[in-house]
């Protein structure tokens, strides 16, 4: 490993280390590793007009929480999905699912032997079935120490909850309201 204390030192002894290389012959051969670039480089192809991605793929299948596991690491993805398997692409820094061509979740990449990362937003459909069930749950907690689920959103939970002890047309009434003064 060479050992540096800036990246830009480390681009220079790189860039020292190619042009040895490209002054070295291999083997016998009569040209160098450069001379031998130069020939080569009218018969190559030009490069894609799409990147290049340079992940892996897998397909891993949802669990009956929400849940994939990529490389002893879970991630959630939305209830809708349970049972179902789903296609991941895993780079150095994040971790994309797809159902088909449409992206579904994204996550930056867990290194942690065992670590967990849950989006909120993706147990939400879960509260129309189970709306007890989103208080304990690990996703909510994860939710609150990160800041993306504040007190005005547990009132919209609470709100959305009315359901239980309010007639229908009532909350919708006042959910309408709030919206409206909300828009002004």
């Amino acid at each position: 490993m060479p050992q540096v204390d800036s990246l830009d030192e480390l681009n220079a002894k790189l860039a020292e280390f190619e042009a040895k290389e490209d002054e070295r012959r291999i083997g016998a051969r009569m040209r160098t590793i450069a001379q031998d670039c130069a020939r080569e480089a009218g018969h190559l192809l030009p490069l894609p007009d799409d990147p290049f991605a340079t992940g892996i793929t897998l397909t891993p299948r949802v669990d009956r929480y929400g849940m994939i596991t990529v490389k002893m690491c879970r991630y959630s993805v939305p209830v809708r999905f349970i049972d179902r398997k789903v296609t991941v692409t895993l780079t150095w820094d994040d971790l994309t699912v797809h159902d088909g061509r449409r992206e579904i979740a994204r996550h930056r990449r867990l290194t942690g032997r065992g670590a967990e990362h849950l989006v909120l937003d993706h147990y939400l459909e879960a509260l129309l079935t189970k709306p007890g069930a989103l208080e304990r749950s690990e996703a909510l907690h994860q939710a609150r120490a990160e800041g993306t689920f504040t007190a005005v959103h547990q009132t919209l939970v609470k709100v959305l909850l009315l359901h239980r002890h309010q007639q229908h047309a009532d909350v919708v009434a006042g959910i309408r309201g709030a919206a409206r003064r909300t828009a002004r």
